[in-house]
């Protein structure tokens, strides 16, 4: 017997019967993430076979990464390229079929008093740069970013930065009073006028360097008269006031 081959002498009779299977092809599988179907290695698999090879998409790996299953690559009976996590196969020789990933970070973006931000939190792609504008609602204003700002560019109410690692932000907002200033001399600190400040914080009130030159005559600074948060009077040149609610001073 050779292969496919008997030689045999006819001194008898005899009854032989040829076996047939069906061939075989190999499907070998690549992911470096996930778990495929058919799994990751080599599959024997019949000849002819027909199989939807699929992959698990998203894929968690914890700590705030993630992969992304952008499509796949291919030889043999798999069809070269693709940009979905399944492609249909109808095995006729060795294949070859490689998932293809995107890794992408987890933006944890949040909000500490009222207002909003032009991004949600989300995954990322790596490396994609990302800006965050805070907007503060009515009668608050923005304050400062929280959390984990280094590396990062920030302007103001703006920050700008790379997806390189999970980051969690955070937007911090105060609400806003008014504080009204008069004066008749000098420059105090708020200016006269209508002065948008923080409000539920300690704000510093000045009358000013003195004495004060005006007209030919010197004056000095004999103390305030205040509403809301400021103290109804006072006999100093300046004074601390704790803004919690909208005030004047004179």
């Amino acid at each position: 017997i050779w292969g496919g081959e008997i030689t045999l002498p006819m001194t008898n009779a005899r009854h032989v019967t040829a076996n047939f299977a069906l061939d075989q092809h190999q499907l070998v599988v690549a992911s470096p993430v996930g778990e495929p179907w058919p799994a990751v290695g080599t599959n024997w698999l019949d000849y002819g076979t027909t199989l939807l090879c699929i992959v698990s998409n998203p894929v968690l790996s914890g700590g705030g990464t993630q992969f992304v299953c952008t499509g796949w690559s291919g030889s043999g009976a798999v069809p070269d390229g693709g940009a979905t996590n399944a492609v249909p196969v109808t095995l006729t020789s060795n294949s070859t079929l490689r998932w293809q990933w995107d890794q992408s970070y987890w933006l944890q973006a949040e909000v500490v008093g009222s207002g909003t931000l032009n991004q949600a939190s989300d995954c990322i792609t790596t490396d994609h740069e990302v800006q965050l504008e805070a907007v503060p609602s009515p009668e608050w204003r923005f304050r400062q970013w929280g959390g984990d700002t280094a590396d990062a560019n920030v302007d103001g109410a703006v920050i700008q930065f790379e997806m390189t690692r999970p980051r969690s932000l955070t937007a911090e907002f105060a609400p806003t009073r008014k504080l009204v200033v008069a004066s008749a001399y000098g420059t105090p600190e708020p200016a006269v006028g209508t002065n948008v400040l923080y409000g539920g914080e300690w704000t510093h009130c000045s009358a000013g360097p003195a004495p004060v030159t005006a007209g030919g005559q010197e004056y000095l600074c004999a103390g305030w008269a205040g509403a809301g948060s400021v103290p109804s009077a006072g006999g100093a040149d300046a004074t601390t006031v704790w803004l919690n609610e909208d005030s004047a001073l004179a």
